[in-house]
């Protein structure tokens, strides 16, 4: 719903209110908008461009000497709750821990949704454990329905295609 950043690369103190599942961010060139992406990126996950999976280097992502406070970097304000992340908060903190909660999806998970080309990085077994991880939870027959087309009459039970057990079942 609301992001907000204090010093953060480019942006000294911007609020951006009315944020929706959908959003477009327009701008001249060097005008922070993949600044925003990190931020979102790094309130989340504890890491983004210019830190490493760690989170370590997170200072290089302020614009002024704020290592002595205890300011939020960034602070996304959602409909499961506020989340807040200051500079060092990296992906084993107990902020990811609250993050984890608020948004009810694993780091993996997340990571990937704010940085989609991790997502290539992992190994195959990741990536399909993730996937399926996801896809235990959100997919329906109805959607499987839908996605095969056509090709839904070939299998006798669409319902196990929603679990990753029936997957892998059709997958050998």
């Amino acid at each position: 719903n609301k992001i907000q950043l204090r010093d953060f690369r480019s942006h000294r103190r911007s609020d951006i209110d009315g944020l929706s599942r959908f959003n477009i961010i327009l701008g001249l060139n060097g005008a922070g908008k993949s600044s925003i992406l990190d931020a979102i990126a790094y309130a989340l996950t504890g890491s983004c461009r210019g830190t490493d999976e760690g989170g370590r280097g997170s200072e290089n992502l302020v614009s002024v000497d704020k290592a002595k406070t205890d300011t939020p970097l960034v602070g996304l304000a959602t409909d499961k709750g506020d989340l807040q992340r200051l500079i060092g908060q990296g992906p084993k903190s107990a902020t990811q821990t609250r993050v984890t909660q608020a948004i009810g999806i694993s780091p993996d998970m997340a990571r990937i949704l704010v940085q989609p080309g991790q997502f290539l990085r992992l190994k195959p077994a990741d990536q399909k454990a993730l996937l399926q991880a996801a896809m235990g939870r959100q997919v329906t027959v109805e959607a499987v329905r839908e996605a095969l087309g056509d090709l839904a009459m070939v299998f006798p039970s669409l319902e196990a295609l929603t679990r990753s057990e029936g997957v892998d079942e059709w997958e050998r």
